[in-house]
């Protein structure tokens, strides 16, 4: 029995709301912490980028300068699209709060889970080149044996890419935080979390269900998806990545890894009563669940590029946003990789991320075309979500005015 898997969490997520399933907090360690600073009283800078329409762009700085100040929100990254034009970019506020440093429209900021819609998309190329399988086993792909540890049900490519294949997020990978960017390669990584006795696992990295009786979602399932996709392409996953994605849609300033970015990303905040806790830049090596930093300007081009049809054909789109494992669906239906969700009469596409120092979300209407991208560096209270939501149905609204 399918059964479905999405609270709203849709990426590491343990500062604010906690974990939603099992965690062994005894070894879980949150990333390298920095400063304690207090938010300037200054007005947040903005940064505009890409702009079609110079009055539309003043009434969406006006409304995100005022979410910011309300949440009290440190920086933030925003694109607004439609119909495959890129219609705003802009950073507002401050990248380092403690240096004063402005967030660019340039500049890039962690992306959270939005990082696996990287991983749907290349997946989803391969298989219309016929080298990937979504129905075969996914070790016919990774170079390495997956088993499920208690089952004989085969784990398979699908079940990879919409979190069926009966993983869990142990402390192997809740602990495995460090600054900068990780050491482990991401192969190596997620064979020893699903070989029994390697360096990353534990008896109960499995599920005792077998793959496919069950949804939950895990984002080591995504870096097994990711490691099948850099096997089979034969590069490693980042370079797939920037190849395939980054070149075609023009993204500079976008990469898994910190070495990779042509200029330092934003810090990290958590409120914390008058105060901002600082999350350094950090890493881990499951890298294509929720690593992917990129800049206001390098997600507006990717989310058009998408729309227009640059990275897949029609089918092919619609074969990865289709319902996968929800039913009957509902509110957030799992794809490959990406989900769906339904919002005030509105089918919208896309991906959530949250992190330490991220909240992000990435959506499009597919019906009106509009569509947006906004990046926080900041967790707030989840008293503040009602206000995020608002946000973000009024960005819709802009696009749609076009």
């Amino acid at each position: 029995m399918r059964t479905a898997l999405f609270p709203l969490i849709t990426a590491t997520w343990m500062v604010a709301c906690g974990p939603t399933y099992p965690v062994d907090d005894r070894v879980t360690q949150p990333p390298p912490q920095g400063d304690t600073v207090r938010l300037p009283d200054a007005d947040r800078p903005v940064d505009r980028g890409i702009s079609v329409d110079a009055d539309l762009s003043d009434e969406i700085d006006a409304r995100v300068l005022r979410y910011l100040k309300t949440t009290r929100v440190a920086g933030a990254a925003l694109a607004v699209v439609k119909d495959g034009e890129v219609l705003h970019t802009a950073g507002y506020g401050w990248a380092d709060v403690d240096d004063e440093a402005a967030l660019t429209a340039q500049t890039p900021v962690l992306l959270a889970s939005i990082s696996k819609t990287f991983v749907g998309i290349t997946a989803m190329q391969l298989l219309e080149e016929g080298s990937l399988q979504l129905e075969e086993r996914v070790d016919a792909f990774t170079g390495f044996a997956v088993d499920h540890p208690t089952s004989d049900a085969p784990i398979t490519l699908r079940h990879a890419l919409t979190h069926e294949a009966s993983l869990l997020d142990t402390s192997m990978f809740y602990g495995q935080f460090v600054a900068g960017d990780a050491t482990v390669s991401m192969r190596d990584y997620v064979e020893g979390y699903v070989t029994p006795g390697g360096d990353f696992w534990r008896d109960d990295n499995f599920f005792e269900y077998a793959p496919g009786e069950e949804a939950f979602y895990s984002n080591v399932s995504a870096g097994l998806a990711a490691v099948a996709v850099e096997h089979v392409a034969g590069m490693d996953f980042r370079e797939v990545v920037r190849t395939r994605i980054q070149d075609v849609a023009d993204m500079p300033n976008t990469g898994f890894l910190l070495a990779d970015l042509p200029q330092p990303p934003s810090l990290g905040y958590s409120v914390d009563g008058r105060d901002h806790i600082t999350w350094e830049p950090f890493g881990y090596p499951n890298m294509a669940d929720g690593l992917m930093r990129s800049s206001a300007d390098d997600m507006g081009r990717y989310l058009a590029a998408f729309q227009r049809g640059d990275f897949l054909d029609p089918d092919a789109i619609d074969q990865m946003l289709a319902p996968q494992t929800i039913d009957p669906p509902q509110d957030d239906a799992q794809g490959l990789m990406w989900s769906t969700r339904e919002r005030r009469s509105r089918t919208l596409a896309g991906h959530s991320g949250f992190h330490w120092g991220a909240v992000t979300e990435m959506w499009f209407d597919r019906e009106t075309g509009a569509g947006y991208v906004l990046a926080l560096n900041t967790n707030v209270r989840d008293l503040e979500f009602p206000k995020r939501m608002a946000l973000e149905t009024d960005l819709l609204a802009f696009a749609e005015s076009r």
